[in-house]
């Protein structure tokens, strides 16, 4: 078809409505559209798409001012934006899978103790970040103070989690961790933040006893008494 046969039309439009009715054109000239070249770089690589599709076609833009009429277009075509990935959905679902345990429960960890706010320093002035890690722990991973860590970004400082959980051996502590439902993993996590170390909770909840208190701190008068069973019902009203 030459060009002049549709000169009675708008010949623009058809060519263009033409040229989207493919989605394989559509989809080439979004992703250049998406990419980081800059304008010329795009032109040039739309206007090489738009010769090959419309000799494929049987269009003749073989003249220039029809070339360049339907480039124009194309160039000033919606762009759909890139769905860039969620940094902090991504750190969870990393950090969640090393340990075996569910985003959703560590997300609901991270809610907890700091609301997600990577500024956050405890009452007490000694644990930091979204994660509220005690600031002795540090150096640890690619942090050398907590001040560092606590000016880190958020996904980052979830990124750590996994090493100061290992720290403490919770893997080894709890091997059956990740068979558990979202809700105790959660609690179990929780009693963690609390008293890694803490031998009779532990050792209460290896022989099935899960209303020994975890700490007795105000601070965590949200959670019930904070044995596992009361954190647990706590997690499950937080949608786990």
């Amino acid at each position: 078809m030459k060009i002049n046969e549709i000169l009675k039309e708008d010949w623009v439009s058809t060519l263009v409505k033409w040229f989207n009715s493919s989605d394989k054109n559509k989809k080439a000239i979004q992703k250049i559209r998406q990419s980081e070249m800059n304008h010329d770089t795009q032109r040039q690589a739309i206007t090489k798409i738009a010769q090959d599709a419309a000799n494929t076609g049987g269009y003749d833009i073989s003249d220039s001012q029809s070339l360049q009429s339907l480039v124009d277009n194309l160039m000033s075509m919606p762009v759909t934006p890139t769905q860039r990935p969620d940094p902090v959905k991504s750190a969870l679902s990393t950090a969640a899978s090393v340990l075996g345990v569910s985003p959703a429960a560590l997300r609901a960890i991270v809610k907890t103790e700091s609301n997600f706010d990577s500024t956050a320093v405890s009452p007490s002035g000694k644990h930091y970040g979204a994660t509220q890690i005690h600031r002795g722990h540090f150096p640890m991973g690619e942090f050398k103070t907590a001040e560092e860590f606590k000016a880190a970004p958020l996904s980052r400082q979830i990124a750590l989690y996994p090493t100061w959980a290992k720290s403490y051996r919770m893997l080894q502590k709890f091997p059956k961790l990740s068979t558990e439902e979202p809700s105790m993993q959660a609690a179990i996590m929780q009693a963690f933040q609390f008293a890694p170390n803490g031998k009779k909770w532990q050792k209460a909840f290896n022989a099935g006893d899960y209303d020994v208190p975890v700490t007795k701190s105000g601070q965590a008068n949200k959670l019930g008494t904070t044995s596992i069973n009361d954190m647990q019902a706590y997690f499950k009203k937080l949608g786990l």
